[in-house]
């Protein structure tokens, strides 16, 4: 046995001899406290979100197929003779247009023509298409000309308006000149002596009198013949 072998058994069998002497367990760490439950939340699903909603198309413009349909011979015949009793002949024997659905008369004539067959509802929808369009631009040039000479017209009318208007301000404006002139002249023949004699009434127009030896002579310094009359009473 070694040395160091003996020491160790030694020193063991002196600690086991102690009495009241227990081995000290390690002490024990408290066990970690658990993690609070979460509450579980509810999830709302999405709500879905409709698509817009979609326009509906507009109404087809003009004449459609669906306008024409076909027509007993009998109410033909009735319908036709209502028309003529009621002056529904406006467009009769028009060839420079193609008369519109709207016309009755033109309306029973498609509706024959449907029933024998002689055109479709399609051809008669798009014939009467084509003659909305020629209507709509076939009197463009007249309806120009006819705005214009309107214009011309009332652009002339203007004209004479105005020219009228400076006439009576120039004879309203002459009136009033010649009446002031009328009323300076009565003044002035109320005020003035105008007329004194031959060979006197030409120096009448000076009124600069000489202050200086009308005040020598001991007279009143007078310039008008209105100032004379005042002081002559």
């Amino acid at each position: 046995m070694a040395f160091w072998d003996f020491w160790k058994k030694l020193f063991r069998s002196t600690e086991s001899s102690v009495p009241g002497m227990e081995p000290v367990p390690p002490p024990v760490s408290p066990p970690a406290p658990a993690p609070a439950p979460v509450p579980a939340t509810a999830t709302t699903p999405p709500v879905a979100t409709p698509p817009p909603a979609t326009p509906p198309p507009p109404p087809p413009a003009g004449p459609q197929p669906g306008d024409f349909l076909p027509i007993q011979r009998d109410e033909l015949l009735k319908q036709g003779e209502e028309v003529r009793r009621t002056g529904g002949w406006m467009w009769f024997g028009r060839r420079d247009i193609i008369p519109p659905v709207s016309d009755p008369r033109t309306k029973l004539i498609d509706r024959g023509m449907l029933t024998e067959g002689l055109l479709s509802a399609e051809e008669l929808a798009e014939m009467h298409q084509v003659g909305d369009e020629w209507s709509k631009h076939a009197n463009r040039l007249e309806h120009i000309q006819i705005q214009a000479a309107k214009s011309a017209e009332e652009a002339v009318e203007a004209d004479r308006a105005a020219r009228a208007a400076r006439k009576a301000q120039k004879k309203a404006e002459a009136a009033e000149r010649q009446k002031q002139h009328a009323e300076a002249v009565a003044r002035r023949k109320a005020t003035d002596i105008m007329f004194a004699g031959k060979g006197v009434s030409a120096l009448l127009g000076d009124r600069a009198s000489d202050a200086n030896k009308l005040a020598a002579a001991g007279l009143p310094v007078l310039h008008t013949p209105a100032e004379l009359a005042t002081a002559l009473g």
